[in-house]
């Protein structure tokens, strides 16, 4: 930088000096001055962001700890037992009675249909038209192997 006229008074980081020659030497100045105003803006708005990062971060955790703590409990892992145990009789009850890939329609279905299919998928082509099927296979309350409830499995002409 230049040297200043001993007249220049500072106002601010702007100066001002009797001679336009000295205010045009000048320029850079007060750019360095705010030069650090901008700095101070950069560090204002990273904090923003990571604090904003942290404030969708942290609940998000906290309701994953919820939920698995929630599917973690005995009466979750309880009905997942079941479920896994119905399907795996509905599975093996379909695999001694149906072919391997013959052409099963589920029907007509009551409640635990989601277990039936998920069993059927697996070992059967499972069709949508009952009269596309080679055997139809329902579930109905009673006496049975899979904890109460039939696998009712009959040939189609």
């Amino acid at each position: 930088m230049r040297a200043m006229p001993q007249d220049v008074t500072s106002l601010g980081g702007f100066h001002s000096a009797g001679s336009d020659e000295a205010q045009d030497g000048d320029l850079d100045e007060p750019a360095t001055r705010f030069g650090a105003k901008p700095r101070h803006a950069r560090f204002a708005a990273a904090l923003i962001v990571v604090l904003g990062g942290v404030a969708c971060f942290v609940p998000a955790v906290v309701h994953s700890l919820q939920t698995t703590a929630a599917l973690n409990s005995s009466k979750n892992v309880r009905a997942s037992t079941n479920a896994y145990r119905q399907v795996s009789c509905y599975r093996t009850t379909m695999q001694r009675t149906v072919p391997k890939g013959a052409k099963v329609y589920l029907g007509p279905l009551s409640g635990n249909e989601q277990l039936l299919v998920e069993a059927s998928v697996t070992w059967a082509d499972v069709v949508i038209e009952p009269t596309e099927a080679q055997f139809v296979v329902s579930l109905a309350p009673g006496p049975g192997e899979c904890e109460g409830i039939r696998l009712v499995v009959s040939r189609r002409s």
